[in-house]
């Protein structure tokens, strides 16, 4: 008896060995399930591009389930440690997109990107042709002030992913 309780721990010793042994190597060849690199995963003109996409869908998250933002570096780490889904992560680039542009309010020459912004994508009223009327500018001013916004909002976040930035 007692030699037979040897045996089946010496196979059982031995089975658990390999599979140690096959699930180390496993592994060691597995690609790491986070990454860490630090360059970011879109250069900055297809990032600007894809922001650009994003703005026209801030009202309906499923639309950006295809964005390439929601592997974005920013998206990524503020997902860490969460099995987020692709919605999650929209909503998560939403948020960024919404807290990133609410701080350019508290600057006076941002301020005016801002509000641009926000008539436009943020809390849209319509037309370009109404948000400049509502901003009681022509829409010459307006579209400058839209654009001073749009690449503003591009930098910063750029600056974060990219990682020149602290958060």
């Amino acid at each position: 008896m007692k030699s037979m309780i040897n045996r089946s721990f010496t196979l059982v010793d031995t089975v658990l060995t390999f599979l140690a042994g096959r699930t180390l190597a496993f592994l060691e060849t597995s690609a790491p399930l986070c990454s860490s690199k630090k360059d970011p995963a879109l250069n900055k003109s297809e990032f600007e591009a894809a922001l650009r996409e994003a703005l026209k869908f801030l009202d309906r998250p499923e639309a950006l389930l295809n964005n390439p933002l929601l592997h974005s570096r920013v998206v990524e780490e503020s997902t860490r440690g969460v099995a987020a889904t692709a919605k999650a992560r929209a909503l998560v680039l939403l948020s960024l997109i919404r807290e990133t542009a609410s701080g350019m309010q508290s600057h006076p020459k941002r301020a005016r990107g801002y509000r641009a912004l926000l008539h436009t994508y943020l809390s849209p009223i319509g037309t370009q042709e109404k948000a400049a009327e509502l901003l009681d500018l022509p829409f010459s001013t307006y579209r400058r002030h839209l654009a001073e916004g749009i690449a503003l909002l591009t930098e910063t976040l750029w600056l974060q992913e990219s990682g020149e930035m602290l958060k």
